[in-house]
């Protein structure tokens, strides 16, 4: 009798357990060439050897199941953990909290509810199908992201710092003049008002502040053709029949009472200024467009009282144009403001910035090198032109002036000519021009998709208790040409030193998170975890970490297990092991059999965790090995020098398929180096992501 006999000719006999394996002609294949044993042991009966590994190997000793507990991934998940918490939530916290209200040292109160606080943010622009020509869900990727980052800015801004008001400078949608649909318009104002800042909740007004006064209004035209009412908030103008008015539709929160109450409702004023992104620009702008900003934003021209300072909002868009028609309700304004005496401070807001040199210095705040040069296009212009500007200066005479589009952070001074009270000449009145310095200060847009790595706002604190008509900051020089010019300490730069001394006003910026290098941490942080994993898992399989753990789970499950099956019926095919009685006959099978289980069990790792084996093109035994895999316990016998010493074991070839490698073969060619490698990344990843869904929708809400 052969040492493998044939228990059947059907195969079936031989697929009881495992019918999928690729069965072949035991004459094809040398019982020495065989990596794996297999068996037909039926349930009923003791399991064979190879039963025995593939439960254990399930059960009692599992990579998958174990992969969470090794230190690198204990430290990845804690680094993903910080990380999200940090640019998720942390850092806005942290930025805003960096900031706090501009004080001038000359102020006397110590109250902060003296001074009245206005946040100035400027170009929001929320993208939409006009920003890169997007649709689908590329484009509500883009708008969910840019939202979320201004949404939680705003929210923390708000909560923080409560301002008393917020002045939007323009540029509110980017496709806002392209917009004719209007189940578009109402769902990006939707999200401009609800998602974004929050105007249910956080605003004082709901509806516009200041609101343009129509033509067809007869009550309102007589209203504001016989102005007799002083009390600026209900201010109605009116230059002519047809001309530009404005109203306001309702009396700020103005004494500190007032305030004080709208601070603790988490409460603030909204005003707004249109950009060339709302309604065009010059002879190109848009007569639907603006009107339709009117309607959602009120006016486009006004002056309001807001801390005791007059605030005027201009639309240098419309005067920026040649048409009469279209210029016609900003010029009728600048002239009409320009013949008032100004009895209290006055600060510009423009979309636009004024005119100044090419080579004018932005200051050291400016994240980019690029300057504001004098150039434009048909629906835009990067400054007012020479001449309006200087008209805009002379007319309003402002004190400070505050301009967007650029979205980035620049500071300038122009120069204004203010009378003055001539020396020893009170009685009479007498009064003399003089150059004072009015500065301007661009401001960086609000979102993190403009051009700008670091958004930003500012915030500006107003306090003139003793209602002073004006600030006279002295001016160091004008240019030749009787324009704009940037003066300073530093002539050589052209950099703008802040005015010193007592002033009823200070500003100052405030600095939100670099979200682009926030997603470069979360890829950084990714690429480290796999290397990470990668290299762990690499050095792991290489110091034979696998093979020492499989050798102990082969002892301490299957050989000392006895007891378990002690008493239960030997599996079939066990009679031709029981027949190998001779010493030498035993130690030669166990041998074989010992080094079988130490070079061909990795083959078993490849099987899933439902038990059924998994097949390759390799995967072949023949039906004689099938029904010899069992075996008693083996012993091992070793030479002098440490090696075996049986003839069959030193013949065997290496087995003809491995998960685990040998020596000589690199563990990236290894299927089970890369399943301990997903194995690893999966258990970080079912941290992180949950973490990232509950910070994500917690900001949503």
């Amino acid at each position: 009798m052969t040492r493998y006999e044939r228990l059947g000719d059907s195969e079936e006999e031989c697929l009881i357990s495992y019918p999928d394996i690729n069965l072949v002609s035991s004459s094809s294949l040398s019982p020495s060439s065989l990596p794996l044993l297999v068996t037909t042991t039926p349930t009923t009966r003791r399991p064979s050897i190879v039963q025995r590994i593939l439960q254990s190997s399930r059960g009692v000793w599992s990579l998958r199941a174990t992969s969470h507990r090794s230190t690198h991934v204990k430290v990845l998940r804690l680094l993903w953990c910080l990380a999200l918490l940090s640019g998720e939530h942390v850092i806005y916290w942290a930025m805003i909290h960096r900031c706090s209200w501009p004080e001038n040292e000359h102020w006397n109160s110590t109250h902060d509810i003296d001074r009245y606080r206005v946040a100035v943010l400027a170009d929001p622009q929320l993208t939409d199908w006009y920003s890169y020509k997007q649709t689908g869900w590329l484009l509500t990727l883009v708008q969910t992201y840019t939202d979320l980052f201004m949404r939680r800015s705003f929210t923390r801004l708000h909560s923080t710092l409560r301002p008393d008001a917020v002045l939007f400078l323009g540029d509110l949608n980017d496709g806002g003049r392209e917009t004719v649909d209007e189940e578009v318009r109402a769902q990006n104002r939707a999200r401009f008002m609800e998602r974004i800042f929050q105007s249910k909740y956080t605003a004082w007004n709901q509806e516009p502040v200041v609101v343009p006064v129509l033509d067809g209004d007869a009550s309102k035209k007589e209203e504001g053709d016989s102005e007799t009412n002083n009390d600026n908030n209900n201010k109605v103008v009116n230059q002519a029949v047809s001309g530009p008015r404005y109203r306001v539709n309702k009396n700020i929160p103005s004494t500190a009472q007032e305030r004080n109450e709208a601070r603790r409702a988490g409460k603030s004023v909204r005003l707004y200024v249109a950009g060339n992104h709302d309604i065009g620009y010059g002879n190109n702008l848009i007569h639907k467009m603006a009107l339709r900003f009117k309607q959602d934003f009120g006016a486009l021209n006004y002056e309001i009282h807001v801390g005791n300072h007059m605030v005027v909002v201009l639309d240098t868009l419309s005067l920026s144009a040649e048409d009469p028609a279209i210029r016609k309700e900003a010029q009728m304004f600048l002239d009409q403001i320009g013949q008032e005496t100004p009895t209290l401070p006055r600060i510009l807001f423009t979309h636009v910035p004024l005119f100044r040199l090419d080579t004018t210095y932005c200051g050291r705040q400016r994240e980019t090198s690029r300057l504001i040069i004098n150039e434009g296009g048909p629906q835009y212009w990067n400054m007012v032109n020479p001449t309006l500007s200087r008209e805009i200066l002379d007319k309003i005479k402002p004190d400070m002036v505050f301009s967007g589009d650029d979205h980035d952070w620049c500071e300038i001074g122009h120069t204004v000519n203010r009378e003055e009270p001539v020396s020893g000449a009170y009685e009479t009145g007498e009064k003399s021009e003089r150059l004072w310095l009015a500065p301007e200060v661009t401001i960086p847009t609000f979102s993190f998709a403009q051009g700008i790595f670091q958004p930003g706002f500012v915030m500006l604190s107003l306090y003139n208790p003793n209602s002073l008509a004006g600030n006279n900051f002295s001016a160091i020089s004008s240019s030749s040409t009787g324009l704009p010019a940037a003066i300073g300490a530093d002539s050589s730069s052209g950099y703008l030193a802040r005015p010193s001394g007592a002033s009823t006003f200070e500003y100052e910026a405030c600095m939100l998170p670099n979200q682009l290098r926030i997603y470069f941490v979360y890829i950084g942080l990714f690429a480290l975890s796999v290397g990470w994993i990668l290299f762990e898992r690499y050095r792991w399989m290489a110091r034979g970490e696998f093979g020492k753990m499989l050798r102990f789970m082969t002892e301490k499950t299957i050989y000392d297990d006895e007891e378990k099956w002690a008493g239960m019926p030997e599996p079939l095919g066990s009679t031709t092991a029981t027949k190998m009685s001779s010493s030498s006959g035993r130690h030669s099978e166990d041998d074989e059999f010992e080094i079988r289980i130490e070079k061909g069990l990795d083959s078993l790792r490849s099987l899933p965790h439902d038990g059924s084996p998994r097949v390759t093109p390799q995967t072949q035994v023949s039906r004689d090995d099938v029904h010899s895999g069992t075996m008693r316990r083996p012993s091992r016998t070793k030479g002098g020098d440490g090696s075996a010493s049986s003839p069959a074991m030193q013949s065997l070839p290496p087995p003809m398929f491995e998960i685990f490698p040998s020596s000589s073969t690199s563990p990236l060619l290894s299927s089970l180096f890369w399943k301990t490698v997903g194995w690893d990344l999966g258990h970080v990843v079912m941290v992180a992501v949950p973490l990232y869904a509950v910070l994500f929708l917690s900001s949503m809400l």
